[in-house]
């Protein structure tokens, strides 16, 4: 067919299909012909846009090549034309094919693939072919394809084989075409490639080649060689990507051959330059090509070099060339990038120090010497640096430079012809820095924005450089801080003329725009403003461009957003925006940089400038709202901080929701699944790789496709791997993960755990799936904060030894260490936690011990994490001490104890002397509280005078240094500015002053004890002993340490004042601060009149002396009149007038000398009433500020000191302060109580709150975040939710608590100072008791007040030895009746066996109860002992507080019934020692006018039982609740037919009533008595139901353990709708109920809870026991409800906090373990107190103290008299009953009787003969043979008093 008939063809597009089926019908001869006719074809039907007849055609072409289809034709052999003919039609027919395939792909990247194979295809026949232009167009068609790949590194991989096949068909076929080209000129424009594909090629080629400055030079990769050198290129990365440098340099070498030399070749040569840096080969040669390129490419290929170069010398040359080879003012910006880089490169690289600072500072001398011209305006400013950019282009630096350059000149043709000499490196003299050329330059001169940008990183830098132990770090930090304020200072004003400019050009736009297009602006204006957070914007002073002054301002300054605007739209030097700020991540780096250090070195209120343009940069220049959210909140931290709680919450309110938004997350989340897509994408485009090589022959088939490894993340770094020496962060831009990291770990530190884990766990995975192992070290040491604030430590450690595998810095390792440290610590039952702990220490020191020799540069940093550890370790080594031994003088503990004072010492030098003032302070202070300990302990007196010298030398130089480093802070700003903040640093010398001044204090308390008692010795000695001794005794010879002591001890009182009363100025607005001081300036004071006094104090010998009223009351004035009369030198004065009348002639000096001394005296005295006065207001105004602001634990020293400073000249208030500190004791045990019930803060909500709050509290001093929203809120809730909260608190009125108590409340106080060393006692006094005079008409005496109060002094250890002598009482009781129970349970298996023998069984029965009746009788004895030993004990205290009770006992015993009337409720409110003893069975206490008798744990908890302030919406829903319950009831009621009898109980005023109906109960929950159904707790309970069921007990609901175990729900439900519980059963109530469930239950409905428990049974002992056991071996970090505490709350003293803290009013429980009998009759006794007689619950258990008792008039049958005595010891012998053989047993009974009756020791006759006494008075009136039946056979027993009443005893059962 001729080319007409072809034209024809393709005239007539529509017979293309038919012209394609003709020809594939016919049989064609010459095979060569049709392969022709094929593939003109293929093009006729491209031209037609046919892709199906394309390809068909195209595939029938390519089936003529034997290589691909093993049935193609065969040709004959042909010539050489022939075959040419034969490879261009198939190279046509593959490159139409693949261009149909792109036409037609579709998004679909197998039909790309497939265009790719084709057009390789195509270039492999066009080599076959040796036609140059074939290969060119196929290898243009193949980039224009491959584009959109080459950015992947996968991809990469996956081109590198098609692009060989490619460049090798060029270079074979470039030369042949050069030959024709040179006689064929005409068509050289045939090979140009379609320019449809330019646009793309040049943009993408750029993108591509981002890492080469020539690929934006050279031009448009319609340019052959371009495109040949923009292929190489992508052959090298893919060759970098897998770190194949020899491979890489090869193939540049092959480039170099292959191509011309041009300047295309200079691509090829900067990557041979960069992989032969990376294998240290030499390349002087290579980079000589550059010589004629600009010399800021020249310095770019040098720094490429240096950072690509292995060798540390070779890198050190490329940096110098690099820096040398810039000469220009027009490359100073970017020299001073290089000087700043250099300058980190030798500090990594362990350089001096100060070769690296000079680097900085020759930048800093660049910067400063830069001039700058006046930008004509600000649109050819900015077109300005658009064409310098494209001039200089400098890809591998992030530091565009902003000068005039030349573009790159064109390389010399000749480039054979080099000059080596040019490339050897010749010896010259450094010049480093510039010479100044401005001396007049100020700060004020300096408007450029990215000058001070840069003088900002540089002054950084050099701070960070130089380290702490310089002395210039603070100066380079207010250095830069300065350069801030100028930064705001050229900026603000520069956006204010921008402002106004665009206000003009709105205005003017507004009036030629339409209505409609103004409209439409407002709504997209709209629209913006509505996505963004609402500001409540504090009112402007000024314009909106005024910058602030003050620390307050800058604290809540905000940039308006009209600023925010004109910074984007200011196109000058001045304009705060991407054009002057081009590495706006590099500069938030280095401004964190600087707000923590100055943080740490105390300029706190200078941080918030830095935090604000941080913040300003983040959400304007970087546009990240999350990044400025961050910097928000760090604002917000350091606000509070500063105590500037109004600003805190201004920026929380700017920050909004503090949560991950869900666009970031999805954002994140689908970064992080296209990148695990393309990792598992690898494996399978290696697969199909190697199935295309099948029909793809390369040339190189020896090579095979090596197995690919993971790839760089795109979005870390595009660029080569760099390597550098210590850890990187990419700060080129911004990364989620880091953003949300940085944001978690401030959250964790101002408390918002949910959020910060939320923020942490998103982080984690993308860190992960990034493999950012450095940041996976932040993020898992962050989760291990969060684990450790949730009390979870085994995953605490595991978290901490997962993140010291990855790659971390010193800091980051430090603080992993103490965290594991702090984790160990916590797990307080561990037994070997201290030595655990110090393995860990030491293993890190060895570890930096190592490290220190091997980077001098950190010297400093090293040396303060070493001192930090040793500090650390010998802190632990100190609190093991403590744990252990008590006594710090033994030898063990004092060599401990003295190698860790060393350790101190020796790390508080370090911490100086490398400039950590701050750290070393708290140090110090650590090292003087080891001191004090030996001081505390020691008994020779120069030993003890000597630590404490040491100690407060220590301390004194801990304040001096305080002194100096406050004063550097505060002189930097005015006073003015500094009067509204309060500093950390200020609050920490505060906190030191304070410290230091208790010292003084103590030392002085002990100089003053020391000179009184030789007062006292002297004034004892008789005169002639005096003067014997003058005459005799020499110049006292004092030690060093003495002579020291006595110089110093006089003026230590007054140092301590100064030192208070500047650290009560100083502590501002901080009232827990201000409080402390003044409780020390209070008791300073106090010690002063003690010391100045003449006498001793005699504030506690009152009433010995006669000196009170016949109440044991003084007024004022009579207290006033009484101190000059106390002292005893008055004595002197009259001796002195005595000698004056006898030897009035004889001795006149000698009257002379005594009337000196009087006046002293009395001056003395008039000082110390001066002190005691002064130091009594400055309590009281201590007491009232604490108690206002919750401070408890100072509350309660201060109450002490007043009870001191008052005594018994004023009981009533001494005694009113005395409860004060009582029920702040009672407070901080209480709490103490309830922390160990919530180990695991995911138990329940208030758990979690208050290990919150515990957190927070935990660097008060310094973080200030009691102050806090977040702390508000926290206490608001627990106010708001947790009944046991509100239990805590002290109310600010405890003064007037007494005048809401009942008038017949009668409340005595036994409380022992902190450390045990003083009882106090006191009886408190209604100030207003007309009540009560009213109810005694008998009363015909004045009644004046009766409240008294005595203190005594007694040893620690007499305390803790009378409390293990009961504890040890109650074990062996326990043990004793366990004992009896095992031998019971063995005789009724006997029973069952042994029924025939009667007699064998009698004998061992016999043999039994009598073993069971000796330990009985010995623990009677035993009990009588410790009950006199308990007398003793409290007999110094109890015989001064008995006169207050005999007025009102006399005129009980006189009044007879009418005395009935005045029912005196005694209280007794002990401390948690105390409250272990039986109190109740003192002497004083069992008159029997006594009407009840309770116990409590302070008045504020008895107050609080009373008075229950239920809120208005409460009192309405219990109304509805109530109603609720009265309709279930009576539903039940008519289904149980079951006829109530109303209660027709009067309710005396005084009285609290008791609903019958509300009682729930919970009986033997496990059936675990099954053999004794008599005295089984079921059946007790079902018989009292029965009995009462009509009056009482109709309505009472519960479960008892026959029915079924109760679970967790049923316990809640049974407490929380009671008005009464009662648990009648084995064990003890904590041990089915754990304390972390009880604890969060709001029992305030629940007035009286009754525990019978303390009982064992052989099935409940042996149940418990594997229950303890398990709960021994569970430790409290493993979710679990038991720990090993839960055993010590499960003490009676315990639980009873623990159920007083719910809310219950009245608690009645056992102390100690009794058997089934004594219980039986207890339960018998309470409720028929309650139920049928009436009687209160106070009343009920103080008749069971005296069971032998009766009252006037009261009849046999309410059965309380004798028989219960009796019952209560005959019931221990029911055990012992066979089939109710009752009468042995009672003869057994009656002798156990008489054996008791007898004395068996002294101790028993003695306090049996108090008890006659009291009761013999009692009982003078009514049944008198009953009385002398009393004496004869009662003594105290021990089951009297095992049930004792807590809390409410005026409640009454209606």
């Amino acid at each position: 067919m001729g080319n007409a008939r072809l034209q024809e063809v393709h005239s007539r597009k529509s017979h293309v299909a038919e012209t394609v089926t003709m020809v594939d019908n016919c049989e064609w001869s010459d095979a060569l012909i049709e392969l022709q006719i094929w593939s003109r074809l293929s093009e006729l039907a491209f031209a037609a846009r046919n892709h199906q007849i394309v390809m068909k055609c195209s595939n029938k072409a390519l089936d003529f090549d034997p290589e691909r289809n093993n049935a193609a034709p065969k040709m004959k052999k042909m010539d050489s034309f022939k075959s040419m003919v034969y490879q261009e039609m198939l190279s046509y027919a593959s490159c139409l094919q693949g261009q149909s395939l792109m036409d037609n792909m579709q998004g679909k990247s197998v039909v790309r693939r497939a265009a790719l194979e084709a057009f390789v295809n195509a270039a492999r026949y066009g080599r076959k072919a040796e036609n140059y232009q074939l290969v060119i167009t196929a290898a243009r068609h193949y980039w224009n394809a491959a584009l959109p790949l080459v950015s992947e590194p996968i991809e990469r991989q996956l081109l590198r084989q098609p692009l060989t096949i490619i460049l090798d068909s060029i270079t074979a076929t470039v030369g042949k075409d050069k030959k024709q080209e040179k006689k064929e000129d005409e068509k050289s424009d045939d090979s140009k490639v379609d320019t449809s594909a330019t646009p793309s090629q040049s943009t993408s080629s750029t993108s591509l080649l981002g890492t080469s400055p020539l690929s934006q030079a050279i031009g448009d990769p319609e340019n052959d060689l371009t495109l040949r050198a923009a292929m190489y290129g992508v052959l090298f990365q893919s060759y970098a990507d897998k770190s194949q440098w020899e491979d890489g340099l090869a193939a540049m070498d092959k480039a170099v051959n292959d191509m011309p030399r041009t300047k295309h070749r200079l691509l090829i040569f900067k990557h041979r330059v960069i992989t032969k840096a990376k294998l240290g080969r030499n390349l002087h040669m290579d980079i000589a090509k550059f010589k004629d390129e600009s010399e800021d490419y020249v310095a770019h290929m040098w720094r490429k070099v240096a950072l690509c170069s292995k060798d540390q010398l070779e890198q050190l040359t490329s940096y110098q060339m690099a820096i040398e080879a810039l000469h220009s003012s027009a490359s100073e910006w970017q020299k001073v990038d290089y000087l700043l880089e250099f300058s980190e490169w030798l500090f990594i690289n362990e350089f001096p120090l100060q070769d690296c600072m000079d680097q900085v500072e020759w930048a800093v001398d660049i910067l400063l010497n830069m001039k700058f011209e006046v930008a004509k305006s600000a649109g050819s400013a900015r077109k300005k640096r658009v064409r310098k950019g494209k001039k200089s282009p400098r890809p591998g630096s992030s530091a565009p430079s902003t000068v005039d350059n030349k573009t790159h000149t064109e390389a010399s043709e000749s480039e054979d012809e080099v000059n080596i000499g040019d490339f050897i490196p010749v010896k010259g003299k450094a010049v480093i820095g510039v010479p100044v050329a401005n001396t007049a330059l100020t700060i004020k001169d300096m408007n450029n924005v990215r000058q001070l940008d840069a003088l900002i990183r540089a002054h950084i830098m050099l701070a960070k450089i130089a380290g702490k132990a310089s002395m210039y770090h603070a100066d380079y930090c207010i250095t830069a801080y300065g350069y801030i304020i100028r930064l705001w200072q050229v900026c603000l004003p520069s956006a204010g003329k921008v402002m106004k400019e665009l206000a003009t050009r709105q205005s003017t736009e507004q009036l030629n725009q339409s209505k409609g297009s103004a409209k439409g602006k407002k709504g997209k204006d709209g629209k913006g403003k509505d996505t963004e957070t609402p500001r409540d914007k504090p009112k402007r002073k000024g314009p909106l461009d005024a910058l602030p002054h003050h620390p307050e301002d800058w604290a809540s300054y905000d940039v308006p957003d009209e600023i925010r605007e004109a910074f984007k739209e200011d196109h000058s030097a001045q304009g705060l925006n991407k054009e002057n700020l081009y590495k706006p991540m590099l500069t938030l780096h280095y401004l964190d940089e600087l707000n923590k250090e100055l943080n740490e070195l105390g300029y706190t209120h200078l941080s918030l400038p830095v935090l604000a343009l941080a913040e300003t940069i983040a959400h304007d220049t970087v546009e990240s709202k999350t990044l400025a959210a961050v910097y928000h909140l760090k604002s917000m931290e350091v606000c509070q901080s500063l105590n500037l709680v109004a600003a805190a919450k201004y920026h929380e309110l700017l920050v909004g929701d503090i949560a991950i938004s869900e666009e970031e997350q999805a954002r994140s989340r689908e970064e992080i699944a296209k990148w695990q897509e393309k990792q598992v994408q690898v494996k399978k485009e290696e697969l199909r790789v190697v199935e295309s090589q099948k029909h793809v022959v390369f040339e190189d088939s020896s090579k095979k496709f090596k197995k690919s490894r993971l790839f760089t993340p795109a979005d870390q770094k595009f660029d080569l791997k760099e390597p550098v020496k210590g850890l990187s962060r990419h700060l080129s831009g911004l990364s989620l993960r880091d953003v949300w990291t940085q944001g978690a770990a401030v959250l964790i530190r101002l408390g918002h755990y949910q959020v910060a884990r939320q923020m942490l766990n998103e982080a984690l995975l993308s860190a992960v799936a990034f493999d950012d192992q450095v940041l996976h070290t932040h993020i898992l040491q962050n989760l291990a904060q969060l684990s450790y604030h949730e009390a979870n430590m085994g995953q605490v450690i595991e978290l901490l030894k997962s993140a010291q595998k990855l790659p971390c810095d010193e800091m980051t390792w430090l603080r992993s260490t103490m965290l594991m440290v702090e984790a160990t610590l916590t797990d307080s039952e561990s037994k070997d936690k201290y030595n655990k702990a110090r393995s860990i220490l030491l293993k890190a020191m060895a570890v930096f011990n190592k490290l220190s020799p091997q980077r001098p540069n950190k010297t400093s940093l090293i040396a303060y994490i070493r001192a930090t550890l040793q500090a650390k370790y010998a802190s632990i080594q100190v609190s093991h001490v403590l744990d252990e031994s008590g006594n710090t003088m033994k030898t063990k503990a004092n060599k401990e104890l003295m190698t860790a004072c060393q350790r101190l010492q020796e790390s508080g030098d370090q911490l100086l002397m490398n400039g950590y003032h701050r750290e070393a302070i708290k140090v110090l202070q650590q090292q003087a509280g080891v001191l004090r300990l030996f001081a505390c302990d020691s008994i020779d007196k120069e030993q003890q005078h000597s630590f404490l010298m040491q100690a407060k030398k220590i301390l004194q130089k801990a304040v001096n240094i305080a002194d100096e480093l406050l004063q550097d802070v505060i002189t930097l700003s005015s006073i003015q500015e500094m009067r509204t903040v309060s500093l950390p640093l200020q609050r920490e010398v505060t906190s030191m002053k304070i410290a230091y001044s208790e010292l003084l204090i103590d030392m002085f308390v002990l100089y003053a004890n020391e000179k009184r008692q030789h007062q006292l010795l002297e004034e004892r000695k008789a005169s002639i002993i005096k003067t014997v001794e003058e005459f005799v005794s020499a110049t006292p010879n004092f030690s060093d340490v003495e002579k020291e002591w006595q110089d110093t001890a006089c003026s230590l009182a007054e140092v301590a004042l100064l030192q208070l009363t500047s650290a009560h100025n100083l502590s501002g607005s901080i009232s827990e601060l201000k409080a402390k001081s003044l409780y020390n300036i209070g008791r300073c004071l106090r010690m002063l009149a003690v010391h100045v006094g003449p006498d001793p104090a005699a504030q506690w010998d009152v009433y010995d002396m006669n000196l009170s009223q016949s109440d044991g009351q003084m007024t004022s004035s009579a207290v006033d009149k009484s101190l000059p009369t106390v002292p005893a030198e008055g004595s002197i004065g009259s001796e002195a007038e005595h000698l004056e009348e006898v030897h009035d002639d004889t001795d006149t000096k000698q009257q002379s000398k005594y009337t000196h001394l009087a006046q002293k005296t009395k001056q003395n005295q008039a000082l110390s009433e001066h002190y005691l006065a002064q130091a009594s207001e400055v309590l009281s105004q201590c007491v009232q500020l604490a108690l206002q602001k919750g401070h408890t634990e100072i509350v309660s020293s201060a109450s002490l000191e007043m009870v001191e400073v008052c005594g018994q000249f004023d009981p009533s208030t001494a005694s009113h302060y005395l409860a004060i500190y009582q029920s702040c004791q009672a407070s901080l045990n209480l709490q103490s109580v309830l922390s160990r019930a919530q180990l695991d803060p995911s138990t329940s909500q208030q758990a979690a709150l208050i290990h919150q709050r515990q957190h927070l509290l935990t660097d008060n001093v310094t973080t200030n975040q009691s102050r806090s929203p977040l702390m508000k809120s926290i206490i608001s809730h627990l106010q708001d939710e947790s009944e046991a909260w509100k239990h805590l608190a002290v109310s600010h009125q405890h003064m007037d608590l007494m005048k809401e108590l009942p008038s017949n409340f009668t409340i005595m106080i036994l409380q022992h100072s902190e450390d045990k060393s003083l009882l106090y006692g006191a009886v408190l006094d209604k100030q207003k008791s007309g009540g009560g005079k009213e109810t005694k008409p008998k009363a015909g005496t004045s009644h004046s007040s009766k409240s008294r109060v005595a203190r005594t002094i007694v040893e620690p250890h007499a305390l803790e030895d009378l409390m293990r002598k009961f504890r040890q009482f109650k074990f062996d009781v326990m043990q004793m009746l366990l004992k009896a129970e095992y031998q019971r349970s063995q005789q009724a298996q006997r029973k069952k066996m042994l029924e025939n023998l009667e007699d064998l069984e009698q004998k061992t029965v016999k043999e039994i109860s009598d073993d069971v009746l000796k330990e009985e009788q010995r623990l009677q004895d035993r009990f009588i002992e410790l009950l006199v030993a308990m007398e003793d004990y409290l007999k110094p205290v109890t015989s001064q507080l008995d006169k207050a009770f005999r007025a009102t006992d006399s005129l009980a015993s006189i009044g007879g019934k009418e005395s009935q009337t005045s029912d005196e409720y005694m209280v007794i409110l002990a401390d948690k020692w105390l409250l272990e003893l039986p109190l109740e069975a003192m002497a004083m206490l069992q008159h029997p006018s006594i009407f009840s008798l309770s116990r409590d744990f302070s008045l504020q908890m008895l107050y609080n039982r009373i008075h229950r302030e239920p809120e208005e919406e409460g009192e309405d829903k219990k109304k509805k609740d109530a109603k609720a319950k009265a309709s279930k009831t009576a539903a039940k009621d008519k289904g149980k037919n079951v006829k109530m009898v109303p209660v027709d109980r009067n309710v005396p005023a005084t009285c609290l009533p008791l609903d019958t109906h509300g009682f729930r109960y919970i009986v033997d929950p496990h059936d675990e008595n099954t053999d004794l159904e008599t005295y089984g707790p079921i059946y007790n309970m079902t018989e009292l139901l029965k009995k009462y069921q009509s009056q009482f007990t109709g309505r009472w609901e519960g479960i008892m353990g026959n029915e079924h175990v109760p679970s967790i729900g049923e316990w809640e439900i049974q407490l929380s709708e009671s008005s009464a519980f009662v648990f009648y059963g084995m064990e003890k109530l904590l041990s089915h109920l754990s304390a972390s469930k009880l604890i969060p239950m709001n029992l305030s409905e629940c007035f009286l809870v009754v525990m019978l428990d303390h009982v064992q049974t052989n099935q409940s002992f042996l149940r418990q026991s594997k229950i303890d056991v398990i709960k021994s071996q569970t430790w409290p970090d493993l979710e679990s409800d038991f720990s090993v505490i839960d055993l010590s709350l499960e003490r009676h003293v315990e639980t009873a906090m623990l159920l007083s803290l719910t809310g219950v009013g009245c608690i009645m429980a056992n102390q100690w373990h009794c058997n089934l009998a004594d219980n039986a009759d207890k339960f018998n006794t309470i409720f028929k107190g309650l139920l049928e007689l009436g009687r209160t619950t106070g009343q009920t258990t103080r008749r069971m103290f005296i069971p032998t008792w009766k009252a006037p008039g009261e009849g046999e049958q309410e059965g309380e008299g004798e028989d219960d005595g009796k019952e209560s010891k005959t019931g221990k012998d029911d055990k012992h009953k066979k089939d109710g053989k009752d009468g042995k047993d009672n003869k057994s009974g009656k002798s156990k009787d008489k054996e008791g009756s007898r004395p068996a020791s002294k101790a028993k006759q003695k306090i049996k003969e108090e008890k006659d006494k009291e009761v013999k008075v009692d009982l003078t009136k009514g049944e008198e043979e009953g009385e002398d039946h009393v004496d004869d056979d009662v003594i105290v027993s021990r089951h009297w008093y095992n049930t004792v009443c807590y809390g409410l005893p005026n409640l009454i059962v209606t």
